[in-house]
């Protein structure tokens, strides 16, 4: 008959054993939690060869700093009269350069006006006149001081002479003065001419048009809106201590988060606002971009500006 086994008992010394493993195993966790710790805490503060940890400070952000384009110039086109649109050639999105006409008034009644103006502004027939009539008066003028020398003419006589002849070139310089006016209104009538034809005064792209062929507008009513993105600017808020080291003219690198690839581009620097931001202790810098891939304004990017963060590391020995 098979015995019975008694059941194992474990000794006294076990769970000393297991207390001591238990032990030595919470050791070693915690000093490979101290190396870990310590391992971050040099890889945090760690410095590229030959540079020194970099500056800390609020705001500081060496990954960039975040910046929406714009458009480096906008323009708002509206005729300074009254009318009715004849013609509009452009539609939006469309590219334009210097003198394209974006929109057209009716203009027939004022050409006429144009060319009845024209023709007072021509005519020197008043002045010719003037110029003929001086000319007799003073023949009469001569006339009569010589007779007045042989004693042949009275004194009136020549006083009528000299205030006729006086009359004659007052004459002539009104005649002079009239034409001239009319040379005047010729021209401002010529420029309002102009002015009934809307022509863009820039490089750009219509970004939106606000009339329509056969509307009739009221004067400054916009009519259209055009922008210029080649180049674009952009405006970035940079901590103060950055912003003291920016130079105009120095280079910025663009890194576009809308634009897939993240190729990097480079902008120049306008100039740095003499106004900080008290609250944020940030200034503003304005960069302006090359964009002959022509870019949409509005995109957003972060911005680093190199110069300035070596001379940060320069600083921060």
């Amino acid at each position: 008959m098979e015995m019975m086994r008694r059941p194992e008992v474990a000794s006294p010394a076990a769970p000393r054993r297991r207390r001591r493993v238990s032990s030595r195993l919470a050791g070693v966790a915690c000093l490979a939690g101290l190396a870990a710790l310590t391992w971050l805490a040099g890889a945090s503060y760690s410095q590229p060869a030959g540079r020194s940890a970099p500056p800390l400070f609020e705001g500081y952000r060496p990954e960039g700093y975040p910046a929406i384009s714009t458009p480096s110039r906008t323009i708002t086109l509206a005729f300074t009269q009254s009318g009715t649109v004849e013609r509009l050639p452009v539609v939006e999105s469309q590219v334009v350069a210097p003198g394209d006409v974006i929109a057209q008034l009716d203009d027939e009644v004022q050409r006429l006006q144009v060319q009845a103006h024209r023709l007072a502004a021509e005519d020197d027939s008043a002045v010719a006149a003037a110029e003929r009539q001086a000319e007799l008066a003073l023949y009469d003028l001569e006339n009569v001081r010589e007779l007045t020398a042989l004693d042949s003419a009275a004194p009136r006589e020549l006083k009528r002479a000299e205030a006729e002849y006086a009359l004659r070139q007052i004459d002539v310089r009104a005649a002079k003065r009239d034409h001239e006016q009319a040379g005047i209104v010729f021209a401002r009538e010529t420029a309002t001419l102009s002015d009934m034809t809307l022509r863009s005064p820039i490089h750009g792209i219509v970004a939106r048009v606000a009339a329509q062929e056969g509307e009739t507008l009221e004067g400054l009513e916009p009519v259209a809106h055009i922008v210029s993105i080649d180049p674009l600017w952009m405006d970035v808020a940079i901590p103060v201590r950055l912003g003291l080291l920016v130079e105009p003219g120095s280079i910025a690198v663009i890194h576009w988060r809308d634009v897939p690839g993240d190729v990097p581009f480079e902008g120049r620097v306008l100039w740095v606002s003499t106004v900080a931001d008290a609250a944020s202790s940030s200034i503003v810098a304005r960069l302006e971009i090359d964009n002959p891939d022509r870019l949409p304004a509005g995109l957003h990017a972060l911005v680093q500006f190199p110069e300035a963060q070596d001379a940060l590391y320069r600083l921060n020995p």
